[in-house]
């Protein structure tokens, strides 16, 4: 019986084929402070109960049908049609176009991201293999198929772990963790035999992922099967490729306790390369898988070290080897393309193809009524949403100018670009927060269509539309500036795994262990936690040396690792006894 352990992963397994921005949304890899701030500052702006958001939501209804015979009418559904100019400033790409005169963001992500990646070098034409499975893939299979010249089998080769039988909870979480800890812990056969056997199930699985992952480039297209387009691209992998790092790292802990170390340290390569072709997918949820493999990896990295008997010359020769692999990407490289989604969003809406709760949400109510065991209360409902999209985006951009929106929100996403520039966390930090202040009104927008609605209907004609493009960059700016913890606890974890080499190499000269790790650095400067900008701190136990950085609390809780919402949240890496 195969039983996905942990709240992220099922969570993201229940996710994997949303669209991508509400996988984003809905479950986030950042500080979880973040989160807690975000939901406080919705609760502040509230601007009305549910009830009353239903009856200021029906009202529009009548409104809209009393302020132009459209509303229930056909949507515009060209871009000629609402007036949209294609250039640089408003719809950032102009070209390829669709055939109704819209940017097709898809189609130009995939001509650029495909662009001279040929066959023999691309990484998804051999991870398709591992991880792909036909039947799932319905419609998509054939474009992914032709693009990259290969066949998905009807089965995926990458077998899950099967979970013990059993009728306990207890016994089912403890198995989870056990998972998890085999996946960054040296451990044997005899520690967990069904691990054991999915390690032996999946010997050909484990031979394509370390072939894929030594290719230099990856490229698999995107796919939308819904609307907007990009929020609808193809994700399905995403648990997939957890599955396969983890497999890769669990191996190499199996490896590392039987003493194989060239044999270990293959596979804990073949999960960094993984992890930094996520990476450097074109969005963030890509980009923030990639760091959590990499996290898990670098966890298996340190346990390498302090097993691996070596002299200091082939320790150094293994750092000079890694490092090039664990260089963090900043987010800022992933937004020139993020970005895409606003414009995509907006035109989607305006053009029909896409409710207009897809960029400021729905009532709760609403949705729970939407949801309703009652057949012909879901009916009606349904109906109510789908016309109430239709006079909710008439009323909104009746008295504005899609251009202009566009300009504004592109502005604000240009700004976010540049908030990122700094290579210091505390300058960034303190850009990002200045930014989500000049966009704290409209951030409350998100899931309060009644505040947004009113603000709109209320707003000068000759402001609406910039109300709009403000409404649109507050959804961005906030979702994308709750990245840059993950940044830099990316960066903190190879600062400390790189300090755990350099006391490794300074133990194996002979030397003790040293007061300050300064002395292990050519130049002291380079000791840094990236958080504070001071030296990462050390403390020594039974159990070995950790070195750690205090996170993102900016508070030295003794190298504990992140535990709930204001606990402990420091990034450690440990040179084991």
């Amino acid at each position: 019986m195969h039983r996905d352990p942990g709240t992220n992963a099922r969570a993201f397994r229940k996710a994997s084929m949303q669209p991508a921005r509400l996988i984003a949304t809905r479950y986030p890899l950042h500080d979880p402070n973040l989160l807690r701030e975000r939901a406080m500052a919705e609760r502040r702006w509230r601007f009305c109960n549910e009830s009353s958001v239903l009856s200021v939501l029906t009202a529009l209804i009548t409104i809209g049908s009393w302020l132009s015979p459209r509303v229930f009418a056909e949507m515009p559904k060209t871009a000629k049609e609402i007036g949209l100019e294609i250039s640089p400033e408003t719809t950032v790409i102009t070209r390829p176009l669709r055939p109704d005169g819209f940017p097709d963001y898809v189609a130009s992500l995939n001509e650029t991201l495909g662009r001279g990646v040929e066959r023999d070098e691309n990484f998804w034409v051999l991870m398709w293999q591992v991880i792909g499975e036909a039947r799932r893939l319905e419609k998509e299979r054939e474009t992914i198929e032709t693009v990259l010249q290969i066949r998905i089998p009807e089965t995926r080769i990458l077998k899950r772990l099967e979970y013990p039988e059993t009728s306990s909870p207890e016994d089912f979480d403890q198995f989870g963790m056990l998972e998890r800890r085999i996946a960054t812990t040296p451990w044997s056969r005899t520690d967990c035999r069904e691990a054991a056997r999915w390690v032996d199930t999946n010997a050909r699985a484990l031979d394509l992922l370390q072939a894929a992952a030594r290719r230099p480039k990856a490229f698999t297209p995107l796919v939308s099967t819904s609307e907007p387009p990009l929020s609808g691209a193809l994700l399905m992998t995403i648990v997939e490729f957890r599955d396969a790092v983890r497999l890769t790292t669990t191996r190499a802990m199996l490896r590392l306790q039987e003493k194989d170390l060239e044999g270990s340290w293959g596979d804990l390569l073949t999960a960094v390369h993984m992890a930094r072709h996520q990476e450097n997918g074109w969005c963030l949820i890509e980009y923030l898988i990639g760091l959590a493999c990499r996290r898990q990896a670098i966890d298996g990295l340190a346990q390498w070290v302090s097993r691996a008997d070596l002299t200091p010359e082939q320790i150094d020769a293994r750092w000079k080897e890694l490092a090039p692999l664990l260089k963090v990407r900043p987010v800022a490289a992933v937004l020139e393309r993020e970005r895409f989604m606003v414009p995509d969003g907006l035109l989607a809406c305006l053009s029909g193809r896409a409710p207009l709760g897809e960029l400021i949400g729905e009532s709760s109510a609403l949705a729970a009524l939407l949801e309703s065991d009652d057949p012909p209360i879901t009916r009606a409902m349904k109906q109510l949403r789908r016309r109430l999209d239709h006079a909710a985006t008439e009323l909104v951009f009746a008295n504005s100018n899609v251009n202009t929106t566009l300009r504004t929100a592109n502005q604000a996403c240009l700004d976010l670009e540049n908030a990122w520039t700094p290579a210091s966390h505390r300058l960034r930090a303190e850009n990002l927060e200045k930014l989500k202040n000049r966009y704290s009104r409209e951030a409350a927008f998100r899931g309060t269509p009644g505040l947004f609605f009113a603000a709109s209907l209320l707003t000068h004609p000759d402001q609406a539309s910039e109300l709009a493009g403000r409404a649109l960059a507050a959804e961005f700016v906030t979702g994308v500036s709750e990245t840059e913890n993950a940044q830099t606890t990316a960066e903190a974890a190879v600062a400390t795994l790189r300090a755990v080499f350099l006391l490794k190499s300074h133990i194996a000269r002979g030397h003790a262990l040293p007061d300050s790790l300064d002395v292990l650095f050519r130049d002291p400067a380079e000791n840094i936690d990236p958080f504070t900008e001071q030296p990462l701190r050390f403390r020594q136990s039974e159990e070995g040396v950790m070195i750690y950085s205090v996170g993102p609390n900016g508070r030295d809780d003794e190298g504990q690792p992140a535990n709930g919402i204001d606990g402990p949240n420091d990034i450690a890496a440990t040179l084991w006894q």
